[in-house]
């Protein structure tokens, strides 16, 4: 790992570096964003421990003394192989069990990587109590769409609130790569996650350059938007045809008052005003039945309000009004 100093990169005069290197044959070690994090703490990098056994945490302090904190157990097995999808030869890449990104906040560290779940390709997500620096398992849990559909990459956020947030690319042979948001609400049940948000769907196949063959499917990232603290930004790579390749970006909020139980309209809380894109690709998620929402267009844009009925509930009514 490379130490840069945080005030020479921001002038533009960077001159100075400082390297570490890990121990043995440690693979996708991964540094956590830390948010609120106290000067005088380590900080904190994690990694899929090879073995298959857990989330090894590994400790940096002010002198650059790198310790091994151990491995957090939670069993995994890393996916084999790669990733069909719909209307292309070639398999997109997993960098299976590594983890592409780590948050610490709150004295939890929150981790997602891809494994091997029944034949399948799926993002497992972590969270880690590091509380006086003893480390240990709160919960995980598992995002899986359905048989033959597979997750290559996930990457994780979470807000000061403790929602969770994962960024994640879909495929299987009969799905073009699409790209999803996927979270849970802190208070929600361990290890359960809601349905997540479809930010964008592939039309055709990723068709990598041939100078770019090792990276389709890969890049994936989300980040909190920091003049709320509660939206969620995410970024997914993709191929476009002979234009070669680009990026796409969508967002999703899971801020509390988005997610209040309202049992009749005369009741119904105000969520506030969402304008021009926080209208796109908005879902709304009800976990009691007859729950009222009402949107109302305030600009005489196009609308599409696509209501699903979850044979689970007993009723969800929308009101539309322009």
């Amino acid at each position: 790992i490379t130490r840069l100093s945080k005030s020479e990169l921001f002038s533009g005069s960077l001159s100075s570096s400082w390297q570490v290197k890990f121990p043995g044959i440690s693979k996708g070690v991964v540094p956590a964003e830390s948010v609120g994090r106290a000067p005088a703490d380590p900080v904190l990098f994690a990694e899929a421990d090879a073995s298959g056994t857990g989330i090894r945490i590994w400790e940096l302090d002010g002198s650059f003394a790198l310790t091994d904190a151990g491995v957090v157990p939670t069993l995994f097995t890393p996916f084999t192989g790669g990733i069909p999808q719909l209307g292309g030869a070639e398999l997109l890449n997993t960098e299976s069990p590594d983890l592409l990104n780590a948050v610490w906040r709150n004295d939890s560290l929150w981790s997602a990587h891809p494994v091997s779940h029944l034949g399948d390709c799926i993002i497992r997500w972590h969270e880690i109590d590091t509380t006086g620096g003893v480390y240990s398992l709160t919960q995980s849990g598992n995002l899986d769409p359905g048989t033959s559909v597979h997750l290559p990459q996930g990457a994780i956020s979470v807000d000061a609130d403790g929602n969770m947030a994962v960024a994640n690319m879909q495929s299987s042979a009969t799905l073009y790569p699409s790209m999803k948001i996927v979270g849970r609400v802190a208070g929600d049940p361990l290890g359960i996650t809601s349905g997540g948000i479809s930010i964008e769907i592939q039309t055709e196949a990723l068709l990598a350059p041939s100078e770019d063959l090792g990276f389709k499917g890969r890049s994936t990232g989300i980040a909190l938007d920091p003049w709320d603290d509660s939206t969620y930004w995410a970024v997914q790579r993709f191929h476009s045809g002979d234009s070669g390749w680009g990026h796409v970006a969508g967002f999703s909020s899971l801020a509390s008052d988005r997610f209040e139980a309202n049992e009749t309209r005369l009741t119904a809380t105000d969520v506030g005003v969402a304008p021009g894109v926080h209208l796109r690709n908005l879902s709304i998620h009800s976990a009691t039945d007859q729950d009222w929402f009402e949107i109302e267009v305030l600009r005489p844009d196009d609308i599409e309000v696509d209501v699903k009925f979850q044979t689970i509930y007993e009723e969800l009514q929308f009101d539309v009004t322009d």
